[in-house]
């Protein structure tokens, strides 16, 4: 694992947090900022995909459904 000095970038590996709730979701993207779309408390799809190496504070995307 890398050591980070404090003006280098973090980057993270999205996870997949598709069919999750909500609340559980938000504690796995805690290095990202969260874009909430639609109603309901299950999400149904996320932008970008789980895989994905994002710089920490860049926005997910979570759309919500029954």
């Amino acid at each position: 694992e890398k050591k980070y000095e404090w003006y280098d970038k973090k980057y993270y590996t999205v996870p997949n947090v598709v069919g999750m709730e909500l609340k559980e979701a938000k504690k796995l993207l805690t290095n990202f900022e969260i874009n909430i779309n639609g109603t309901g408390n299950t999400i149904i799809e996320q932008s970008p995909k789980e895989g994905t190496r994002l710089q920490e504070g860049n926005i997910i995307r979570l759309y919500l459904g029954n």
